[in-house]
C-alpha cells in the first residue's frame, strides 16, 4: 500500500503544534487524485512508531487508520489477517479491537463490510493519549504510547480532504 512511503514522508514532517494544543503533523501529496491532493494527518511516538489518519483516494468509506513500525508483526500474505489491537485513551481501560495486520502496520478500515474506524475515531477525538498494544505472529507485544492531543481538528481536516462522512458529525 501506498502509506509505506507516506509514513517515512511523514516522519520527517515536523509533529510541533500545527495549532498551539496539537501534536499531528500533515502531510499532503504533491499530485492529485482524483482531482484531490490527498492529507494525511500523523503523531510520531517516542520510538518512531507512528499513527496515521489518510486515504489512498477520496470518497465515502475511505479514511483509514494506520499504526506503522519497524517490528515485524506478521508475514506478508495476499489477504491480510484481522488481529487483536488493544487501545487504552487517556486513563480509560484497555479495549481490544480487531485491525488488519501487515508486515510492519496495522489498518482499521472504513468499508460497509468492515467499519472498524468509526469507534476509535470517536474515541481519539477528544483524547490527550493514546496506548496501542499489538500483538506480533511471533514475538512479544509491541506498547506503543502517542500523545494525540489535537485529533480532533486533524480528524476533521482529513474527512474533509478525502470527502468522506466524518463520524463525529
Amino acid at each position: 500500500m501506498k502509506f509505506a512511503k507516506a509514513a517515512a514522508v511523514l516522519l520527517a514532517v515536523s509533529t510541533t503544534a500545527q495549532a498551539q494544543e496539537s501534536n499531528w503533523g500533515y502531510f499532503q501529496d504533491e499530485t492529485e487524485t482524483k482531482g484531490v491532493r490527498l492529507l494525511q494527518a500523523g503523531v510520531v511516538a517516542e520510538n518512531g512508531a507512528q499513527l496515521i489518519l489518510k486515504c489512498e483516494e477520496p470518497g465515502e468509506t475511505k479514511v483509514i487508520a494506520v499504526v506503522v513500525t519497524d517490528v515485524n508483526l506478521t508475514g506478508a500474505r495476499p489477504r491480510p489477517p484481522e488481529r487483536p489491537v488493544f487501545l487504552r485513551f487517556d486513563n480509560g481501560g484497555p479495549k481490544e479491537v480487531r485491525w488488519f495486520y501487515y508486515p510492519n502496520s496495522v489498518i482499521a478500515t472504513n468499508t460497509k463490510r468492515n467499519p472498524l474506524i468509526g469507534p476509535f475515531i470517536t474515541q481519539l477525538a477528544d483524547a490527550k493519549t493514546l496506548e496501542v498494544r499489538l500483538e506480533p505472529e511471533k514475538g512479544s507485544p509491541v506498547q506503543l504510547h502517542f500523545n494525540v492531543t489535537g485529533a480532533r481538528e486533524a480528524i476533521g481536516r482529513v474527512f474533509e480532504n478525502c470527502k468522506d462522512k466524518n463520524p463525529l458529525g
